[in-house]
């Protein structure tokens, strides 16, 4: 959906499609035609923007001759824009078992920017002509157990993102837009908070950048934040807080993600969160105690007797109220998206991708539906005054 603001281009409203267990361009094109269309028709909307998982065999198979025209070819006919693209998970995002796995291969890695960069070129293949910056939203560098093991990651992975913007530019020229990256701060990760971002940014890709040739102007035009609520909430980091960092850092934020995240208190919510542990992906979650914080990798590692307001990275329907002891911490999402709506980022995403592995209670009767009603919150509280 394009939403008009003054003096500002629309913003440009889409739902991560990484929701889908799409593996091959037959299945999305499938996946467009069913659900995607279903969810424009529901929200009696002209158009809908689609967040696309650009995953590595993927684009492998777009390369295919006419592949990518009938992709977009679909799009057209369905009423249905790309203009942002989710490059976080490079493979296999709907295996049994991703865990860590999401965060491999990392920014210290030649295959990651390898990886990014033909994604981007895809991208401006998909997205519909015109002027508009197209962006993409990637991991924070790795793990953070990847600093033990390689003191020098942040300088190493600074490099590379260096390069990936060398060559971002080069493509921005060729296809007459802005093609963007948005790095995405994530708990457990080398780069958790905004913070983190800016901070990295200043002490490590800015040198990095005019160690490769890249002016400081062109690297801030092609290297920005990828701000995910559900994320912060886990973090404890505010909105506000989080776009003082990166407005003193001078970095654009580029992409928002409008994401829910669980919240309840410990210990009377530890039985009621434990029953959400699942297999499939990490779910870091906080615990919070007067002015301390500490953090683990997932459900089934917070201690016994563990006291405290606490966060999990579980992204929540944003229209859903969780069972007692549980919360969404959606109820913080109206006041932040009325601070982000005055930035010139026009890229706001819809990602709750974690339908496949809610309880009941938070499923509606069909992915459609569910989407629809999440993208219906989102346009409300970013149209509301």
């Amino acid at each position: 959906m394009l939403l008009p603001r003054e003096g500002l281009p629309p913003i440009q409203l889409s739902y991560g499609a990484n929701v889908h267990p799409a593996e091959t361009p037959a299945e999305l094109i499938q996946t467009l035609r069913s659900v995607s269309r279903g969810v424009r028709e529901r929200l009696r909307s002209a158009s809908l923007g689609v967040g696309l998982h650009l995953h590595e065999p993927l684009i492998q198979a777009l390369a295919a001759p006419g592949s990518c025209e009938e992709l977009k070819a679909t799009l057209d006919s369905e009423g249905l824009f790309v203009g942002t693209a989710n490059v976080f998970p490079q493979r296999a995002f709907h295996a049994a078992r991703v865990k860590q796995a999401v965060y491999s291969p990392n920014w210290s890695q030649d295959e990651r920017r390898s990886y990014t960069v033909s994604a981007a070129r895809t991208l401006t293949q998909l997205a519909n002509p015109g002027t508009e910056a197209l962006s993409l939203s990637t991991l924070p560098l790795g793990h953070r157990d990847l600093v033990q093991n390689s003191p020098g990651i942040r300088r190493v992975a600074a490099h590379q993102i260096a390069l990936a913007a060398m060559d971002l530019h080069a493509l921005s020229q060729q296809a007459g837009r802005l093609v963007q990256l948005a790095i995405e701060p994530e708990p457990a990760c080398i780069l958790e908070t905004q913070a983190d971002l800016a901070h990295w940014y200043t002490r490590e890709l800015v040198p990095a950048a005019k160690a490769c040739g890249l002016d400081e102007a062109r690297l801030r035009e092609h290297v920005g934040s990828c701000l995910d609520c559900c994320h912060g909430a886990v973090m404890h980091e505010s909105i506000e807080s989080a776009m003082q960092s990166l407005h003193e850092a001078e970095i654009r934020i580029m992409k928002v993600q409008i994401s829910a995240a669980l919240e309840t208190d410990l210990p009377a919510g530890l039985a009621a969160l434990s029953r959400l542990h699942e297999e499939r992906w990490l779910h870091q979650t906080s615990v919070r105690c007067g002015q301390s914080m500490f953090l683990v990798e997932d459900i089934d590692q917070i201690p016994l007797g563990a006291r405290g307001l606490t966060r999990t990275h579980f992204h929540i329907p944003l229209h859903a109220e969780p069972t007692a002891p549980l919360r969404n911490t959606a109820l913080t999402l109206p006041r932040a998206l009325r601070a982000l709506r005055q930035l010139p980022c026009a890229h706001f995403e819809v990602e709750t991708y974690s339908f496949g592995v809610l309880p009941a209670d938070l499923a509606r009767s069909s992915l459609e539906e569910s989407v629809a009603a999440e993208l219906a919150c989102a346009r409300d509280w970013l149209c509301e005054n």
